[in-house]
């Protein structure tokens, strides 16, 4: 598709539905994101609950998550940046990292598998 710029002639910008299909994809991974991410503290009482947990060990479970993704960022941003043509693969395999993680922490008999899990899926984001 031709989309002429206003008040150039000359100027025409071209779509391709790879625009579409990178666009999409960038939506619906970035929602997922978040639905993972604010759908774990739905989670995280029956965590507290199962293991026993002390309110400081069931915080510090958010806290290595929220660290984790933070610290994951400052390499990820660099590193998106630097692998703008890959963008959509990157972003997928984000998604599929985080679903990962989150799938371990659901599988996970120990608060420290958790721990571990959970940093990986807070990083993946």
């Amino acid at each position: 598709m031709n989309v002429e710029v206003p008040g150039k002639k000359d100027a025409v910008v071209r779509r391709n539905s790879g625009d579409h299909i990178a666009t999409g994809g960038i939506i619906v991974s970035h929602s997922l994101q978040h639905l993972y991410g604010q759908g774990f503290y739905v989670i995280l009482p029956v965590i507290y609950t199962a293991l026993g947990l002390t309110p400081i060990a069931a915080g510090f479970i958010g806290t290595v998550r929220q660290v984790s993704g933070g610290g994951a960022s400052m390499i990820g941003g660099f590193l998106i940046d630097r692998l703008q043509h890959r963008r959509i693969l990157v972003l997928y395999l984000s998604l599929i990292l985080m679903g990962l993680g989150y799938f371990l922490v659901a599988l996970s008999p120990t608060y420290l598998l958790i721990l571990l899990a959970i940093s990986l899926a807070g990083a993946a984001g």
